[in-house]
């Protein structure tokens, strides 16, 4: 998915507004409440990789939690 597609999901699950790496887009962790130590994500560790062509998969730097986003 590329990142307008990414910026419309993320709206969608009132992520934010999230920051662009060269190949992420960089989120707070959604899942963080149950699954990070402190229940909360001050730094955005949850990234959605940028594809121009074809499904973008998700990954928590912190929790280690992933899949595809679609």
């Amino acid at each position: 998915m590329n990142e307008g597609g990414i910026r419309n999901v993320a709206a969608l699950l009132q992520l934010g507004s999230g920051v662009r790496t060269t190949d992420w887009m960089q989120y707070p962790c959604p899942f963080a409440k149950h699954k990070h130590a402190t229940g909360q994500d001050r730094r955005p560790s949850f990234g959605i990789r940028v594809m121009e062509h074809g499904s973008s998969h998700y990954y928590c730097f912190t929790c280690k939690k992933s899949g595809n986003l679609s």
